[in-house]
């Protein structure tokens, strides 16, 4: 898992950019404009660089059709009132090893804490540093994940061959 969100981390003034980014989206959204909203979205989260790959990758036009699932993930999980999927009960009950990511890039102080968060309340927890790369690590530098995926998952899957 790279950097989950993870509002319980969230202060007053991240909510407060997180929820003017999502209603930004959803204008954009309503207006038929998606390509441009995914961009915005992404823009508040990527760093320069990793919005320019995102861009010429063509990742952006084809994310746009995809903003109105995000937003009605979004509604759903305020409307909720239940439990997030990151309250340390829920987390709790994860029983198989948990990878977290976080870039050395990444400014936003509520990942990084997310990272934390999640794996204080995963038994099975690890935690790696991806040198180089921002929150938009995932689109914009796939290479850097599949790298500690396959570190991770590599013994396992040696097993399996093996076998």
């Amino acid at each position: 898992m790279h950097e989950p969100v993870v509002v319980e981390q969230m202060d007053a003034e991240d909510a407060t950019r997180f929820e003017a980014a999502v209603a930004h989206m959803a204008g954009l959204a309503e207006q038929g404009r998606l390509t441009e909203a995914a961009r915005d979205w992404m823009a508040d989260w990527a760093s320069a660089e990793e919005l320019a790959a995102l861009e010429a990758s063509g990742y952006l036009e084809a994310a746009g059709r995809y903003v109105p699932v995000l937003l009605g993930q979004l509604e759903q999980l305020g409307a909720s009132g239940g439990s997030s999927p990151t309250d340390p009960s829920e987390l709790a009950s994860i029983v198989a090893p948990v990878l977290l990511l976080q870039g050395s890039e990444t400014t936003r102080r509520w990942f990084l804490e997310g990272v934390r968060h999640v794996a204080e309340h995963v038994a099975d927890a690890r935690t790696r540093e991806v040198s180089g790369a921002g929150h938009s690590c995932m689109p914009a530098q796939p290479e850097k994940l599949v790298d500690e995926l396959v570190e991770f998952f590599g013994p396992q899957l040696a097993d399996v061959a093996g076998n």
